[in-house]
């Protein structure tokens, strides 16, 4: 298995999301404003250098934020969705995302997250978006050629998200909205050894600032 040099970290916050009478928290859903901005953030992805692997909570908003959010990607790689990004702490997602992105498929061999429909695999405890199709790591590894990810995406909740950012970057806490990626570079060779790594911020996109997917 080839190793990169150095690894991105995509953070992005799930869009705003609102809080209906007798919901509870995991199924609060995106607010009109949230399924914009979820297309927004959609649209600037685009542009981007795309993550191999994206990782999320599987709470609905963050759920349907992917969904925005491909809809308007053209994202072609793999999307976890699990309960283990939900209501906890930043040492459980960085578990979480080593776990994930030790093995990823060949480019050439990558599901689209935004087509898949039959016969998708997923890892223990995940389930399905609506129409975000998804493959677990237990996938990728059964794939000839599979390796580490140098590039992945960590969708989730605050103030986990505030605190991992802080404690990678060494700055203090700072205010992460809804609707806000952060792209980090790391020094890290594993996505292990990302705790120990110096981590700097690369771009920060707040999705109320972006303009309108077309």
């Amino acid at each position: 298995m080839s190793m990169s040099s150095s690894k991105t970290l995509m953070l992005l916050r799930h869009a705003k999301s609102s809080w209906p009478e007798m919901t509870s928290d995991h199924e609060r859903p995106l607010n009109g404003r949230g399924e914009r901005d979820a297309r927004r953030l959609g649209h600037l992805l685009r542009g981007l250098e795309h993550p191999e692997l994206i990782v999320g909570s599987n709470a609905r908003r963050v759920r349907q934020t992917l969904d925005g959010l491909l809809s308007e990607a053209d994202y072609e790689g793999d999307v976890l969705l699990t309960p283990r990004l939900y209501l906890t702490s930043p040492r459980e997602y960085l578990a979480e995302l080593a776990r994930a992105a030790a093995c990823v498929a060949p480019s050439d061999t990558l599901s689209s997250a935004a087509g898949a429909s039959s016969g998708v695999a997923t890892s223990p405890g995940a389930r399905p978006a609506s129409g975000v199709g998804m493959t677990g790591p237990s996938v990728s590894r059964a794939v000839p050629g599979a390796r580490e990810a140098s590039r992945v995406m960590l969708v989730g909740h605050n103030p986990t998200l505030e605190e991992l950012l802080a404690a990678l970057t060494g700055a203090g806490l700072e205010p992460l909205p809804t609707g806000t990626l952060v792209v980090l570079s790391s020094t890290a060779q594993r996505w292990e050894q990302l705790a120990e790594a110096r981590a700097t911020r690369v771009a920060v996109y707040r999705a109320r600032e972006l303009p309108d997917a077309d």
